[in-house]
């Protein structure tokens, strides 16, 4: 690579990190000096330097508890990804047990885990909870997208379900794995970190409370500063590691990633059908909940079943829960609809112009690796302990993802479209609102209905460190007052409350998408070509049957 290439392509974003190191200087040294907020980058180093030995001792814990927990979230979400794809009628169970533990806000879970479990354990577990939903839905992805011809060869030679899985859809699938693999990394830390959080003896999250309790902002930014590195030390070294394996790298269809977990889409059963399906796989997920109690010896004290959870919520003491729903949910929901926003806006803007997204994404995606407990004092102290807090940390957590499928989405669009838009003197704006848009809507919309948990998750994040009330400050109190059967309650209802919220949001899409035109077709990227023609030609065309392209016939035509 040339220095010139070297330059364009990093320039911007050595150029704008400089900028924001410089504008930190000056807030933590002189602006905003003494307040608890910002730390200087040059105090942060002294401190990174002096505190070494402190960082040589808790950095490993935390480094073993989340890879014990990426190695096996990951594991598990690929063979659970296999066995959907090969046996059909596990498919929706193998989706609703995604979607449920990926709605499962870590502030729910943390403390349950503290009750059961012992050691380091609670962390491992949160870091696997918080891999298996991404590394399921790319797997999914790249099983789906096996050579259509080479399955027909398979299947011509006889090959039955186990041999196509392995010999052609799992070599199909393995970019997505890699990809799954590397970006749970940030995730794995994440959920070490919390998990140490609740009652760990040692690792970066005990820094990290024992910092922020004690008014440390310079170990506070220095306990970031290393979580980020190791983030992306890994997700680097992950992603190299893929490539050396397969050099080959097909991108992900950004139309199955915006049918990507739709429970609410139609396929070829009918409805009836997979409501049974549903209602199996909650049925079966109450279960196994019912059933580890007296498999695995649990304390009837601490782990509470399904029918206390029930008992309790519809008794007296039920309201102590029911009465939080609304805080959370309009501390989750202004988060969301913020964090959204700003996203897509990005999202366009860094697609527009290729130049600022080069420049800015890579820093977006540091601050995104930085662990959402760190923000939550700085928030806390800039804007209060109330609403907009708690909305803050949300749309801190929602952004990134809705920023970075969102540029997936409008990039889809083939070369030779944009190549025939340019041929016609097409503006950029018009590109934008006549091409780019129709084709990237299903996946902004899918960013947005995949972002509803992570609403939740910042939201209860903030109200317990921060505003002290909501559904979050409810579990950690009862958790502290040995309260556990309030505790698994309001866990269950957080759950509940993501589930809904993400439900909600896949109507909300499909009714979108079909107001606009996009719905209704064979596949999202025929729906969302159904758009373009009607808005170049005045009227409906045909799109191609093959690929999302325009053929010879069609240039002729027009």
């Amino acid at each position: 690579m040339s220095v010139r290439r070297v330059v364009r392509r990093w320039g911007g974003t050595a150029g704008l990190a400089l900028l924001i190191l410089l504008v930190l200087q000056v807030l933590g040294e002189w602006v905003l000096a003494g307040k608890g907020i910002i730390a200087a980058p040059t105090h942060v180093i002294e401190a990174l330097w002096d505190d070494r030995a402190l960082y040589g001792a808790n950095v490993p814990t935390t480094l073993e508890t989340a890879a014990k927990g990426w190695a096996v979230g990951n594991a598990a979400a690929i063979v659970v990804a296999g066995i959907a794809q090969s046996v059909a009628w596990t498919e929706r169970p193998a989706l609703l047990l995604g979607l449920t533990v990926f709605s499962i806000p870590g502030v729910a879970l943390a403390p349950v885990l503290e009750v059961t479990l012992s050691g380091n354990a609670p962390g491992s577990v949160l870091a696997g909870f918080f891999v298996f939903f991404p590394t399921l839905i790319l797997t999914l992805l790249g099983l789906r997208q096996a050579d259509p011809g080479a399955l027909l060869v398979a299947r011509a030679y006889g090959a039955g379900r186990w041999r196509t899985l392995t010999k052609v859809r799992a070599r199909a699938a393995l970019p997505g794995i890699v990809t799954g693999l590397s970006m749970t990394v940030p995730a794995a830390l994440v959920g070490a970190i919390l998990g140490e959080f609740i009652g760990a003896s040692s690792g970066l999250g005990v820094m990290l409370i024992d910092a922020m309790y004690g008014a440390q902002v310079d170990l506070v930014w220095g306990v970031a500063a290393v979580t980020t590195a190791l983030a992306l030390a890994g997700y680097y070294i992950v992603r190299y590691v893929g490539r050396l394996l397969n050099p080959w790298s097909p991108p992900l269809d950004a139309s199955a990633t915006a049918s990507a977990l739709d429970l609410t889409r139609r396929d070829g059963r009918s409805r009836l059908v997979r409501i049974i399906e549903t209602l199996a796989s909650i049925g079966l997920i109450l279960l196994v909940w019912w059933a580890a109690i007296p498999v695995f010896h649990l304390s009837d004290y601490v782990v509470k079943n399904p029918g206390d959870v029930v008992n309790y919520l519809v008794g007296s003491s039920g309201s102590a829960v029911l009465s939080q729903i609304g805080i959370t949910l309009a501390d989750a929901g202004l988060g969301f609809c913020v964090g959204i926003a700003v996203g897509w806006v990005l999202g366009v803007l860094f697609v527009v112009s290729p130049a600022t997204g080069r420049a800015v994404l890579p820093i977006a995606f540091v601050v995104s690796s930085i662990p959402a407990i760190v923000f939550v004092p700085i928030v806390t102290l800039l804007l209060g302990r109330g609403s907009l807090s708690a909305g803050a940390i949300a749309a801190i957590v929602t952004f990134f993802p809705v920023l970075v499928n969102t540029m997936f989405g409008l990039r889809s669009a083939s070369g030779d479209t944009l190549l025939f838009f340019r041929a016609h003197n097409a503006s950029l704006w018009q590109t934008l609102w006549r091409l780019r848009l129709p084709i990237g809507m299903p996946a902004m919309l899918a960013a947005a209905r995949i972002s509803a948990p992570l609403a939740v998750l910042g939201a209860t994040l903030a109200e317990w460190l921060a505003t002290g009330r909501g559904l979050g400050y409810l579990i950690v109190t009862a958790f502290v007052n040995s309260n556990y059967t309030q505790m698994w309650a309001a866990a269950v209802v957080l759950t509940i409350l993501s589930i809904v919220f993400y439900s909600v949001l896949s109507v909300v899409e499909q009714v979108v998408l079909r107001r606009l035109g996009v719905a209704g077709a064979p596949s999202s990227g025929q729906r969302a070509w159904h758009t373009v023609l009607a808005r170049i030609g005045g009227r409906r065309e045909r799109a191609p049957e093959e690929t999302p392209q325009l053929g010879n016939a069609w240039f002729e035509a027009h």
